[in-house]
């Protein structure tokens, strides 16, 4: 492992379990992989009129023909979907400029703001590995979020990676708050594992755990139990109430899935960012098997 990542890694997570916290109903968006590529699709299509004239507005007919088309989920699914995102305003219906019938969809400034967190989250670690100047460069420009976005989200699409992740941690992806369950395990573990291969988390209680996300219990045990019988994870005492520890390889599978993600949103970065003002040339220095840490 490389002990500047596992630093980064620790932070990212840390910093999902915090984003929760401050902001639960947004997280809700997020709470499976499903939801959250959908949510990513929706924003990055709203997005792509922002910044292009050219660029045909949301729709929710646009919309569920991506998700369908990128075999995310299926129509029904995604317009269910769709239907809370308007539900909670994170979305909002209006009638379309050309054509009155139309509904055209936009996101609210409250799903931007939500959105510019979680890219700046991602910033933050990648300068942190390759002290760059992603963050300020972000924020120098009002409409970052909108040029970066439609690039996240087709990578984030197009990547085997992350649509196709490792066992135990594909075990989680389809759990309401799954990923959230891992971002606690990871952001909790004990810095100096006295066993490398069974490191210790701050998770004591599956019970307590079920209800701090408000996901079901008997569903949480399940996800648990199979991670347990993978040899993933285990109890240091009694089952379901003393000490969670993971796994090195469970560890490992979580650091590859955020190095991933890490990768596509620098990419995204350096695609749609415009280049510094002040005639330097900036590279990104976060080239993750060039610098062999995964």
């Amino acid at each position: 492992m490389n002990p500047a990542l596992d630093r980064c890694i620790a932070a990212l997570a840390s910093a999902f379990v915090a984003t929760h916290g401050a902001h639960p109903r947004m997280a809700t968006v997020f709470a499976t992989q499903q939801r959250w590529l959908m949510a990513h699709v929706a924003l990055a299509q709203s997005c792509e009129a922002l910044t292009d004239p050219a660029a045909p507005d949301l729709y929710s007919s646009r919309f569920l023909k991506a998700v369908v088309s990128a075999s995310v989920a299926s129509r029904n699914t995604a317009h269910a979907f769709l239907q809370e995102m308007l539900k909670y305003s994170f979305l909002q219906a209006e009638p379309d400029r050309a054509d009155r019938r139309l509904r055209r969809l936009t996101v609210s400034e409250t799903s931007l703001a939500g959105l510019a967190n979680w890219i700046l989250i991602h910033l933050t670690a990648l300068d942190s590995l390759s002290e760059g100047d992603r963050v300020r460069r972000f924020r120098a420009v009002p409409d970052g979020v909108a040029r970066l976005e439609p690039g996240i989200a087709r990578r984030l699409l197009e990547a085997r990676k992350i649509r196709d992740p490792d066992r135990t941690f594909s075990l989680f992806t389809w759990l309401n708050q799954g990923g959230l369950v891992m971002d606690l395990m990871m952001a909790g573990l004990e810095e100096a594992p006295a066993d490398p291969d069974r490191i210790v988390t701050g998770i004591v209680s599956a019970q307590d755990l079920a209800a701090d996300l408000n996901v079901s219990r008997t569903n949480l045990s399940r996800k648990l139990r199979e991670a347990e019988e993978a040899g993933s994870l285990g109890w240091s005492g009694r089952r379901g109430n003393s000490a969670l520890w993971i796994s090195s390889a469970f560890r490992r599978e979580y650091v590859a899935y955020q190095a991933a993600k890490l990768a596509l949103i620098d990419a995204a970065f350096d695609e749609g960012m415009p280049a510094p003002q002040d005639g330097s040339e900036f590279r990104s220095d976060f080239g993750m098997k060039r610098r062999g840490v995964c």
